[in-house]
């Protein structure tokens, strides 16, 4: 784990009372820190990738140091709150650890999906192959926790991975949990062509960005054991995706892509955004019409949602839009309520 010297020593200190630190990481830690550090119960915030930081800070704790100063950390310190920013992010993901899952109690957890209605048997696994995203859609908080770039690991080390769990677990199910894990074409298709040796179903829930795809891919998706693959497609308006959403603007490629679908047998999905602010009644009509005309076999349909932390978030926040108690578990934009500014939806 050589790359976790990356991040600098401790400031070595004396000793304080015995007693468990509390450290807290994820989205909304790393977008508010200081306001989880002004919680008495929290001694520790993690930014972004938590795996090094926390390494490095269950290192300083043990050698007594009380300021850890390397990047993405905040804490406290007589009475007041010191943040360092995340700045790096974790290269060599190859690096990193399988994720524990000898501690965790696979057959209860796939008795679960049979409760549910589910299958019998249905034994299943999340799998991460690349962090980040290239886009920079107003309404996600990707970029901003892992960054644009997207860093990927090697195909080989992903499939080392299925294969020990299919072996050690009797794995059936693979859900690659990506944000968006296509890379590039040539990545995707080294995947699909080491996966289909396997013989185990998978799928990617968060979905493909639509012009990743030819026909070759898909081929090669079909024969790797792929049963059906969902499209991030949110919008059926040019302009909404790239004014509103700032995402390309690709709708020419769905059809093609859909249609090459359905010619190797795979069910297709699609993924909508609706109630972005400024889109019209027309646009969204268009999109809904769209969903039902392209031969997806479902469509989700989501109510953008101002997260803390995106820029959508702080657009409507700039403008004044969102009420000060705005609690974004509560309360979400309502497509064409009556305007609090001309163009914007209510809160």
């Amino acid at each position: 784990m050589g790359e976790f010297d990356l991040f600098e020593p401790c400031h070595s200190g004396r000793r304080a009372a015995v007693r468990v630190p509390i450290v807290v990481g994820g989205s909304h830690p790393t977008i508010y820190p200081e306001r989880m550090l002004k919680k008495n119960y929290i001694d520790y915030v993690l930014l972004g990738e938590g795996e090094a930081r926390f390494k490095q800070l269950i290192g300083c704790l043990e050698k007594g140091g009380q300021e850890p100063e390397f990047d993405g950390i905040g804490y406290k310190r007589h009475g007041r709150i010191k943040v360092n920013p995340a700045t790096r992010f974790i290269e060599d993901l190859d690096a990193l650890p399988y994720p524990a899952r000898d501690l965790v109690d696979m057959d209860g957890y796939a008795a679960l999906n049979e409760k549910n209605g589910g299958r019998k048997p249905y034994k299943k696994a999340l799998v991460l192959a690349t962090r980040g995203c290239f886009g920079a859609c107003k309404y996600c908080l990707t970029p901003k926790l892992w960054g644009r770039k997207i860093r990927a690991r090697s195909v080989e080390n992903v499939i080392a991975e299925i294969s020990f769990i299919k072996d050690n677990y009797g794995i059936e199910d693979i859900f690659f949990v990506d944000d968006n894990i296509g890379r590039s074409r040539e990545y995707l298709k080294e995947l699909f062509a080491k996966l289909r040796p396997l013989k185990v179903r998978w799928e990617v829930p968060l979905g493909f960005y639509p012009p990743l795809f030819d026909e070759e891919t898909i081929r090669l998706m079909a024969s790797a054991g792929a049963s059906r693959f969902k499209l991030s497609i949110e919008s059926a308006s040019g302009r909404v995706l790239r004014d509103l959403m700032g995402r390309d603007g690709y709708i020419k490629d769905i059809r093609r892509v859909v249609g090459w679908g359905k010619k190797y047998g795979l069910r297709v999905d699609g993924s909508f955004v609706v109630g972005m602010p400024g889109e019209t009644e027309e646009e969204l009509a268009r999109t809904l019409k769209f969903s039902s005309e392209v031969g997806l076999d479902s469509s989700s349909f989501q109510i953008a949602t101002p997260l803390p932390g995106t820029d959508l978030f702080m657009e409507l926040q700039a403008k004044g839009i969102l009420p000060k108690n705005y609690n974004f578990r509560k309360a979400f934009i309502q497509p064409f309520s009556p305007e609090v500014l001309p163009g914007y939806q209510n809160v």
